[in-house]
């Protein structure tokens, strides 16, 4: 999410601070695409409620049963266990981000 909401912010960022107006507007795209992330999550991994936010512990929670600790080795383990780094994991939570993302910047031309 912090790579989509980077490239949405290259988009449509201010160029000066005092533009308000440009970061009110900013901010409810952002608010937009979080909302597309958490219901496309729920969609593409099948879960029975939306995100609560997108937080990695609660996409783990979400995915996993548990949110991992991934600073400590025995959690990290686990998480690859669980397939962390595998085509349902991590890489598949990024790529729904950044789908959203294109879709999203794509669609205010």
């Amino acid at each position: 999410m912090i790579g989509a909401l980077s490239a949405l912010g290259l988009v449509v960022g201010r160029d000066k601070i005092e533009d308000t107006k440009r970061y009110r507007s900013g901010m409810d795209l952002a608010a937009e695409l979080r909302s597309r992330f958490t219901e496309e999550m729920k969609v593409q991994f099948g879960l029975s409620d939306t995100l609560e936010n997108t937080l990695c512990r609660r996409i783990h929670m979400a995915i996993y049963g548990r949110s991992l600790d991934l600073t400590k080795p025995e959690e990290f383990q686990a998480f690859l266990k669980a397939g962390g780094h595998g085509d349902e994991g991590c890489p598949k939570v990024c790529g729904v981000a950044a789908e959203v993302a294109a879709e999203e910047i794509l669609g205010l031309r």
